[in-house]
């Protein structure tokens, strides 16, 4: 017998040794037993999480709703019709002629005419406009109940969440994601933003722009105004973040910023210049921003703000190669690859400098263009933007 079998049978030989046992085994079992309800409990967190009880935004960093639920809505119909009018008759001279009668001869023809009409359209959700292509993700978890394909609404997803009692529709899709009868999780990608159906994006652009439609049902399957049940993504933007890379693969970064980062250009690692010499308070720092006038935090602001009158020159703040493609909400822009992973972009400029065209090469203090407010823009600044790797970082750190 090993030491440790004779110290616990002499401690059992004794009754005051049992007890000690005893309580030992007790403490254990009860360690055990804490350990499986701690380990259930969370386990039905994650489930009640993934399933969830309420209602998220449809996209990710984008809760910006372009056209409000509106079950009155009136909306102007112009058309145009063929009228049959009379006009006088004209000689050569342009005198009306006569007739025997010494009445004005008359003829008759055709006029088109534009007529303006009101018509009753209720706006039974609520609309958002972003990036042609950008993935439009699960505002909770459920089931999938219908996907399909109409001449008004376009491609669609509907599904119904059981904890939240509510059922959500996505309209106007590219393509559809997922399948009718399929579990999916909140956050989970369900098709891609596109122009499907009678959609017409609000802003004419170069740039790709898609909208859409979303709609909340209650369980009397009535349309109900989504925005007072819509929460951003907040701590939880990991789930759909992390499902949208899952499925995007290795088109995330391109989808996220840059196009135009270049391998063999090497950052010194010199802290940056300030971009607009002179200007150094900012208008919104990076990250979650108050934009709504009623208080409600809404878009996740990827850059800073640097407020400065229009036409101020606007310097390159790290060297790099130029690109001048962006999403129309940076207006006219100027992105720069500082190196392989990281693209500066200058947003809302006024106009870009002379040269600065795309696959320029710039060096730190290049002028590159002047303040402005072209583009999503409330006013004449500069949004100043770093990503490393396709992901929005904060700027600050990097001017050392």
């Amino acid at each position: 017998m090993s030491h440790a079998t004779l110290l616990i049978l002499k401690v059992a030989s004794s009754k005051q040794g049992r007890k000690f046992i005893g309580g030992i085994i007790a403490l254990i079992l009860g360690l055990f037993l804490l350990f499986c309800v701690v380990t259930a409990a969370l386990i039905s967190s994650f489930a009640v999480l993934c399933r969830g009880n309420e209602l998220y935004y449809p996209l990710i960093n984008s809760n910006r709703i372009v056209e409000p639920f509106d079950p009155d809505r009136i909306i102007q119909h112009e058309y145009e019709i063929e009228v049959e009018k009379e006009r006088p008759v004209l000689d050569e001279n342009g005198v009306p002629k006569l007739d025997e009668n010494g009445e004005i001869i008359m003829e008759t023809y055709t006029d088109t005419e534009t007529r303006v009409e009101e018509l009753e359209s209720p706006h039974m959700g609520v609309d958002f406009q972003v990036q042609s292509g950008s993935y439009v993700v699960s505002s909770c978890g459920g089931v999938v109940t219908d996907t399909y394909s109409s001449e008004a609404d376009g491609n669609v997803v509907e599904i119904y969440h059981p904890e939240a009692h509510y059922s959500t529709r996505y309209m106007h899709l590219s393509t559809i994601l997922v399948t009718e009868g399929e579990e999916i999780v909140m956050g989970q990608p369900l098709g891609k933003v596109g122009t499907t159906g009678e959609c017409t994006p609000y802003r004419e652009t170069e740039e790709d722009v898609g909208r859409v439609h979303f709609e909340v049902l209650n369980e009397d399957n009535e349309q109900i105004d989504p925005a007072p049940l819509l929460h951003r993504w907040g701590t939880y933007l990991d789930i759909p973040t992390m499902l949208v890379q899952e499925v995007a693969g290795s088109e995330w970064a391109d989808w996220m910023v840059s196009e135009i980062a270049d391998s063999d250009i090497v950052w010194n690692g010199e802290s940056y210049m300030w971009p607009v010499p002179g200007h150094t308070a900012l208008s919104s720092d990076f990250g979650y921003r108050d934009l709504d006038h009623d208080g409600v935090l809404e878009n996740f602001h990827s850059g800073i703000d640097i407020p400065a009158a229009a036409g101020t020159p606007i310097y390159a703040a790290a060297p790099g190669i130029v690109s001048t493609k962006a999403h129309w909400s940076y207006g006219i822009c100027v992105k720069i690859s500082v190196d392989g992973q990281t693209v500066n972009v200058y947003g809302h400029m006024s106009a870009r400098a002379e040269g600065i065209t795309d696959g320029v090469m710039v060096q730190a203090g290049d002028l590159i263009g002047y303040v402005g407010s072209t583009g999503n823009s409330s006013g004449n600044h500069l949004h100043f933007e770093v990503d490393v790797s396709g992901q929005a970082t904060d700027p600050k750190p990097f001017f050392g």
